[in-house]
């Protein structure tokens, strides 16, 4: 975001203020890192963290996606905002297979350059959640800190369904998988009850794109 608002006056974003609009987003999210933390040093996580980072967003830029925020060990982007994209549901689904591709082959480098955090690390893995919806998209924060960003229903049952995706699963709403159901295998998963909704909420895992 700090490269985004670092563009100048009359950026895109700039001059965006806030609107809605339609976008589809994606949380990211390590399986069992905090407990992963108690064993290392912090030196070697934040060694870790970055490289992992490193990895994730380089999928995100190159599906031209708008990195939102790091939280943590999880990471929140965003398509379809400042710029319009016709395909930011396929483009959102598509960086996360390569996020998924990458994550594992990137454990097998590390226990090939015998990084030293690795004898604690059984598996790493990531849950990844994406829905498509209106979002408020603007610059929020305060005059001192801004950052551009998403706010809605629609971010909230994005980072919600990445809570509900286990390791090495992207989990994918209705509304996202109706843009992109002909261009990936999936598979429906038993609904699930989740916070501030009163029905329940249809699942699809995507598996890999056709």
């Amino acid at each position: 975001s700090d490269e985004i608002l670092a563009a100048g006056e009359g950026s895109e974003s700039e001059r965006l203020g806030g609107e809605s609009r339609t976008v589809t987003l994606a949380f990211t999210d390590i399986r069992g890192f905090t407990s992963l933390l108690e064993k290392i040093k912090p030196a070697d996580a934040v060694e870790m963290l970055n490289d992992y980072f490193t990895e994730v967003v380089d999928e995100v830029i190159a599906e031209e996606g708008t990195l939102d925020k790091f939280m943590g060990d999880g990471l929140m982007a965003f398509w379809n905002a400042p710029n319009e994209q016709a395909d930011h549901a396929f483009r959102a689904v598509k960086a996360a297979l390569k996020i998924q591709e990458r994550v594992g082959l990137m454990l097998a480098r590390w226990r090939q350059e015998r990084r030293p955090f690795v004898e604690h690390i059984g598996e790493i893995t990531t849950g990844i959640g994406i829905n498509t919806g209106e979002a408020i998209v603007g610059n929020i924060g305060s005059p001192k800190r801004m950052e551009y960003t998403a706010i809605g229903d629609a971010v909230n049952l994005a980072a919600r369904l990445q809570g509900v995706a286990k390791g090495g699963e992207i989990i994918v709403s209705e509304a996202t998988l109706a843009l992109v159901k002909d261009r990936v295998r999936w598979t429906a998963l038993a609904p699930v009850t989740i916070k501030g909704k009163a029905h329940l909420v249809p699942l699809f895992r995507v598996d890999s794109l056709l």
